[in-house]
């Protein structure tokens, strides 16, 4: 089977975790609602309807959605949401003051 994952930070293309999508289908890019955070090496997203974030959809098989759930620490630093018809991942931990990235967009902020 396979899913819809949308990506906001390391695994986006250039992104230092885009090497475990390298294989996985690229449908293009898209938006989501919600607020992104700057947490340093990587961004925090919030699912509300303040803002919006930039990113990159891509269609991955059972066994990589399971070890992205595995690399992006779920349940515990991030859950994985259902959007619309693709999956993505929310921040679970507190923000403690982190900026917010009104651009909506990681990459270039």
């Amino acid at each position: 089977m396979s899913h819809k994952v949308f990506v906001y930070g390391t695994l986006k293309q250039n992104g230092v975790f885009n090497i475990l999508l390298e294989e996985e289908v690229f449908i293009g890019e898209g938006t989501i609602s919600g607020s992104l955070y700057d947490l340093g090496p990587f961004p925090a997203l919030i699912l509300d309807d303040k803002g919006v974030i930039y990113g990159e959809i891509y269609e991955v098989s059972d066994d990589i959605l399971s070890y992205l759930d595995l690399v992006e620490s779920v349940p515990y630093l991030y859950t994985r949401q259902k959007v619309e018809d693709m999956w993505v991942y929310e921040y679970a931990q507190p923000l403690n003051g982190a900026p917010k990235i009104k651009s909506g967009n990681w990459v270039n902020h």
